[in-house]
């Protein structure tokens, strides 16, 4: 027993009874001016975010707006400086497909560019994105610079000076509200998809 008397002591001597301080009364918090304040704040800043939200989606919607304008355009400026190559049919041929076939992706969201020309067509057939006038126009189009690139046709400069002014006009009249054709216009207006 002494030495479990001799261990309470040791702990004793290391543990002073004297070291617990007594309980201080709480803080005054004064008046609850601080609390209206960060209310304020937080209202402050809640208030300026929906401004900033609101206007980054004014500046979006501008934006999209803007863009339908900037590939019709940037579309139209291709076109005419490919008229610059048509001394090489086969060369212009590529060219002037390529630009309206990426019209077509970035304009009316077509996946023309990564497609052959008749699984191009099939999607075309099948899509409400252009009027039916206009997907026979892409279509005679498209076999023909296909037959300049692969089957090296040999079109004379009046064809060349066609085909450009089909894409011109593709370009141009796609991007132009469209009013409802007549059923007999639809029918006037089949695509015809070759296989």
């Amino acid at each position: 027993m002494s030495t479990n008397s001799q261990q309470n002591t040791n702990l004793t001597s290391l543990y002073p009874v004297d070291d617990i301080r007594p309980i201080k009364p709480p803080l005054p918090v004064g008046s609850a001016w601080w609390v209206l304040i960060l209310i304020l704040i937080v209202a402050l800043i809640s208030l300026i975010m929906a401004v900033i939200i609101k206007k980054r989606q004014k500046h979006k919607a501008a934006f999209q707006n803007n863009t339908k304008i900037n590939y019709v355009q940037l579309a139209r400026e291709q076109l005419s400086a490919a008229e610059k190559l048509m001394s090489d049919s086969r060369l212009f041929c590529f060219t002037i497909s390529t630009i309206l076939r990426q019209y077509l992706e970035n304009e009316h969201q077509l996946r023309a560019p990564e497609r052959t020309t008749e699984e191009f067509l099939i999607e075309l057939k099948e899509s409400n994105k252009l009027k039916p006038r206009l997907k026979a126009m892409l279509s005679d189009f498209l076999v023909r610079c296909d037959l300049v690139k692969f089957a090296k046709q040999e079109p004379t400069l009046n064809e060349l000076k066609e085909l450009l002014n089909i894409a011109l006009t593709i370009v141009e009249e796609s991007c132009a509200p469209s009013k409802p054709e007549t059923e007999q216009e639809q029918q006037d207006n089949l695509v015809p998809v070759s296989k």
